[in-house]
């Protein structure tokens, strides 16, 4: 499915435009439940630039990988740093983020009207596929595992009678986007018995290629079932580490033309 918005553009001279507060006809892409609203567009002999609102209102993750898109112009195709892999955008459900698409040249970018391919843009479902992770025994027996693309390791460790609390520091090393949610997992202690995880803290966490984060386990049993400062206990980790794989969206293309007043007023 391609989508053709046609938008006003203010074309301005070199050194013409000053000030970040200028702000152009609203245009808007829908696909779904996205939305974009675009501003600001215009060009110079040096660049070109659209300012770009996105919503996302649907169920799952959106993100943006905004070196993807392509510009239209003075019969080049051009991309935001030169396609260079840069961290991606992601927005989560019932929420906006703004970015700025903008390519740059040494002169010939002060054209009539271009084109924006919105490329870059994929979902992600909230609820990824849960990934296997081995046991964890304390006292540790070796400092690290991995869990399909996560790395962790252990960090700090304090086993006591009263309170056992492990440290740990995953990365996720995925393609994708990743999740950890420490809430989810628990010990298991000699005789079979599972406790859950007593950390405050424990919650879900999204994760982009190559991000890090720390979490803790905690635990509280009762000295009569077992001491802990002694015992060896295993953490399970259910479905604490989860992906979700990316699915593109196509959103099609913006052909933005000469807004003839608007450029007239701003060169005033």
């Amino acid at each position: 499915m391609r989508l053709f918005v046609f938008a006003a553009l203010t074309l301005l001279p070199t050194l013409a435009f000053a000030g970040g507060d200028h702000e152009n006809h609203m245009q808007e892409v829908e696909e779904g439940d996205f939305r974009i609203d675009f501003s600001d567009q215009h060009c110079q002999e040096e660049f070109v630039m659209v300012k770009a609102s996105i919503r996302n209102d649907g169920s799952d993750y959106l993100i943006v990988r905004k070196e993807e898109a392509v510009f239209e112009v003075a019969d080049k195709k051009v991309q935001p740093y030169d396609g260079e892999k840069k961290k991606p955008r992601i927005i989560k459900l019932r929420s906006k983020k703004n970015h700025t698409y903008k390519v740059k040249a040494d002169s010939g970018y002060h054209v009539d009207e271009f084109t924006l391919q919105l490329g870059g843009y994929y979902t992600a479902a909230a609820e990824g596929e849960p990934l296997e992770a081995p046991d964890f025994q304390l006292p540790a027996s070796r400092n690290d595992f991995k869990a399909g693309p996560f790395s962790c390791k252990l960090t700090g460790l304090k086993q006591e009678t009263k309170e056992t609390a492990a440290s740990f520091s995953c990365t996720y090393n995925g393609e994708s986007v990743g999740f950890i949610d420490s809430a989810l997992l628990g010990v298991r202690i000699e005789g079979g018995q599972e406790f859950a995880n007593d950390d405050r803290k424990a919650s879900k966490k999204l994760m982009e290629p190559g991000s890090k984060h720390s979490f803790k386990a905690v635990f509280h049993i009762e000295y009569k079932i077992t001491d802990m400062q002694f015992a060896t206990m295993n953490i399970v980790w259910r479905d604490t580490f989860s992906e979700s794989k990316l699915e593109e969206v196509d959103m099609g293309e913006v052909d933005f033309e000469l807004d003839e007043a608007k450029t007239a007023e701003k060169n005033d």
